[in-house]
Formats: structure tokens, sequence, C-alpha cells
């Protein structure tokens, strides 16, 4: 990364005269208080730093002379404000700083970053966090990555081994440091012990040194460079080492963690499709991976993950089609049949989607009773993410009818129901397939005559495939809309 020189034009804007300026007080050991503000600060929280001792905190310490004020220029450059005179300064020079009990690294003099956002994190081995790309590529922003090389003025990161360890070619604008509570792994310091010891980023800062607040599970923090460190997927033990192979086995499904926003640990079910590994390897020469599309399936009350309703729906033409074609995530539903389904399911879709074998333009969603119900708020919440969904003996909340109508109008519709349904009655239902068949022109029902309603999941999912070939005919095109690409319509 370059460095920016000052300007006249950054130094009208601060609003004071600008120099170099040297800070020599009578103790050369006493602390230097900085407030750095939150438009300055890479966390984008405000907090206070001593410059000598590289030690930050929330708040000044009672009594502390707090005499400059760390800011960022329009320009994205980082310059001091002197609080008793409102002069300006590019580079505020201290004494060297005193080793601290802080860190674990040898000390560095500070110096000024002046680029914006990763500027001067970027370097080889960092820890960051993907930003800003277009759409057509935004199934990658907000992840993880570790700086591995650069070619041609771009820059080469790595994203986690759990979602397949692709290598991206990016800009540097599109890098930043990682987020506040991002799961990292200590590695490379002096004190061995704490190698291989997990945390989160507590805090991003100061500003000069590039480095992280780690806070870890016996909850101390240290302060640690962004190379040493290695950022985690929340996918926490995902492996698609342990792939099936080539028939499918009832509660064949690998059993998993997922480290949610509010750091809640959550399971899921995945189910790789059958034969994965030969297929990749049919690719192996080329460098690329085979994408699948991807089921998100949600279970009914008491239910289960897909692949683990009964030992002989496994048999089923519909299961066996499933498992050869789709990659199937089965999240453990949390919560109860009046209940609107955990933000951490969106969540998980958003970390899926990034995965290297899976399709981004082919996500899509169903389930059944519960799940139904669930299928109808987790597609209205994003609705750009999924290509087509399937309700299936759903069920909804008679005050959701007009927000569900009115966030799902643009969205492929398959709604899958009984006439003789007890449970989840079809004529509360009507109000919102009305407002959908009048409003959506991708909207479809299919109703069934004779079945009750804890029959429905084999009846719509396990006697045929039709529902997932009507799935298979729709995929997310520009501006996120889904688009009909098969010759054919399929109707029932």
């Amino acid at each position: 990364s370059s460095s920016s020189s000052s300007s006249s034009s950054s130094s009208s804007s601060s609003g004071g005269s600008s120099s170099s300026s040297t800070y020599s007080p009578q103790d050369p050991h006493a602390p230097l208080w900085v407030e750095v503000d939150a438009h300055s600060s890479e966390s984008r929280q405000a907090y206070f730093w001593d410059m000598r001792s590289d030690t930050v905190v929330r708040q000044a310490p009672q009594g502390a002379q707090v005499l400059w004020r760390c800011c960022r220029s329009k320009g994205g450059q980082i310059y001091f404000v002197d609080k008793r005179t409102g002069d300006t300064t590019w580079d505020l020079k201290v004494d060297p700083p005193l080793a601290t009990t802080h860190t674990d690294e040898p000390r560095e003099v500070p110096t000024i970053p002046v680029e914006v956002d990763g500027g001067r994190w970027i370097e080889e081995g960092a820890a960051l966090r993907i930003c800003g790309l277009p759409a057509e590529e935004d199934r990658y922003n907000d992840k993880v990555c570790q700086v591995v090389g650069f070619e041609d003025g771009k820059v080469v990161v790595e994203l986690p081994r759990q979602i397949g360890g692709s290598r991206l070619r990016l800009r540097p604008e599109h890098l930043a440091p990682l987020s506040i509570g991002a799961i990292v792994e200590l590695r490379g310091l002096a004190t061995e012990a704490l190698n291989g010891q997990v945390g989160t980023i507590d805090m991003v800062g100061p500003p000069s040194l590039c480095k992280y607040h780690v806070k870890l599970q016996d909850g101390t923090t240290k302060i640690v460079k962004a190379t040493k460190l290695i950022a985690k997927s929340r996918l926490w033990d995902l492996d698609t080492t342990l792939c099936p192979g080539a028939c499918l086995r009832w509660r064949g499904e690998q059993r998993c963690l997922f480290v949610d926003s509010t750091g809640h640990t959550r399971k899921y079910a995945m189910h790789l499709p059958l034969n994965f590994s030969a297929k990749q390897k049919e690719l192996s020469g080329s460098g690329k991976m085979r994408t699948w599309p991807m089921l998100l399936y949600l279970h009914g009350t008491g239910g289960s993950s897909f692949f683990a309703h009964s030992k002989k729906a496994t048999k089923s033409v519909g299961m066996n089609h499933v498992a050869e074609h789709f990659f199937v995530v089965s999240p453990e539903c949390d919560w109860i049949w009046k209940d609107r389904p955990g933000a951490w399911v969106t969540e998980l879709v958003l970390e899926m989607r990034a995965a290297a074998w899976v399709d981004p333009t082919r996500i899509y969603l169903a389930g059944c009773s519960m799940g139904g119900m669930s299928t109808w708020e987790v597609g209205a919440e994003r609705a750009d993410l999924y290509a087509a969904m399937a309700p299936v003996a759903a069920h909804h909340e008679e005050d959701r009818t007009q927000h569900l109508a009115s966030r799902l109008t643009n969205m492929p519709i398959h709604v899958v129901h009984a006439r003789s349904d007890e449970t989840c009655l079809m004529r509360k239902e009507e109000p919102l397939w009305s407002l959908l068949y009048l409003n959506n022109p991708r909207f479809q029902l299919s109703l069934a005559p004779f079945v009750d309603h804890c029959s429905m999941f084999e009846k719509a999912l396990c006697d045929d495939t039709m529902i997932y070939k009507w799935l298979l005919q729709w995929k997310r095109g520009e501006g996120g809309l889904s688009v009909h690409v098969a010759s054919e319509f399929v109707h029932v």
C-alpha cells in the first residue's frame, strides 16, 4: 500500500494549521492519550488510545489529559487535532513506546496510515474481510479471508477451507479489517500456549498499528497483528471430505454446527450430492469445482432433517432425486409453530452460498407444516436469495398475510396443500393464496384431494419428482429476480 502526503485542501478541511508535531512532556513516560473518533476507527467505534503504551480503552481513565483527537479527512487521510489550539498535524511523533503487557509481539514505533479502509492492513498472511463487491460477486461480501499473495496489482486471498478454500483476486479497496465478533485462531505468537486458541474480535485498532483486540474464551484480551490470526468460518465443522457414496443412506447426513452473529451455536444437517467426490475429480485438471443447486429444507414441529424423515422414505423416487441433484441443508428449527424463524437461518444461507460447490443462482427453499410457515417467512425476509420456494402443508399468521404477499410478488412459488388438511386449514390459507394469485404471475397451487396433514411430506416430497423439477426451472438472474430457464413449464 502507498502513503499519501499532506495537502493544503486537507489542511483547510480540518480547520487549522498543518505540520509535523512532536510531543515531549516533562515526564517521557507519561501517557499520551488520543481520542479516536468513530469515523477514524476501523471498527466505527470511538475509543481512547495511549500512544506510548499502546493501550486502548472505551473510556478515558479518570483524570487523564486527552490533548489530541484523531480524525479522518474526506479523502480518507488520518490527521491529529490539538484540542487546546485547534492546530492539526499529519504525524504526531512520540518517543518510542514502552513495552506493554497487552501484546505478545515485538513492539513497533507508531506510523500514521493515510490509506482508506484496508490499506495498510493488507500484507501476506493478514486476516481480513471482503467488502464492496458488485452484485454478480456479492456472495463473497462479508466473508473472511487470508491474504496469500499479490498478482498484477491485485490481492490474492483464500477463503476458509469449510467453504472450499477458493482463491480470489481482488482490488485492495475490496478488503477491510475483520468485523467485531469475527472468529479467529491465534498463530505464530512467541507465547506458544496462546497459539491455537480461538477467540473473537473485540475491537479493531489503534489505527496506526493495524492490530486486532482478540477476546479469548477465558475472558482475557490480547492485541494481535492481523498476520498472526487465522480467520475462521462460522460453518464451524463442515467437512467436505465426509462425502456420501453412490447410494442414499438413512440418516447419512453430516451433523454440523453454525456460529451465528450473536455468538450462539446452532445445529444443522447437510448432505452433499451423491458421488460428490467422484464428480469433483472429473474437473480436477481444470482447476474448477462443479456446482450444484442448494435446497434449504425447514422441518415441521418435532421433525428432523430432510433425509431423516423415515427409513422408508430414503427408498422413494423423490428423495433419491434430491440426493443426486441437490446439496441439501436442513437447519434444526429451534422455534415453535407460533414463532417466526430465527434470523440465524438467513445468516446460514448467506454463509453457505459462498461455498465453492454451491450455484448461488439456484438456491431453493422448501418446508412442510411448521416448516412451510417458516418457508413463507424466511423467503419473505430475503426474497433476493432464493430462485424459487415450495411451502408444503403450510400455515401462516393471519396478521402477516399482507406483508408476505407484498414481499413475494416476484418469487416463483409452488404451494402444495391438502383439501382435507385439518391441522393447517385450507380456508385460512386462501386469503394469502388469493393475493399472490392476483399479483404474482409465478404463483402456482397444487391441491391434493384425500390426503391428511401428516402424509403430505410423503405425497409432495417423496412420491415423485414433480416439485423438484419445477424448482429447477428457475434461477436468479440479473437484479436478483428469478428467470424461467426450462423449455417447457411443468403443469400439475
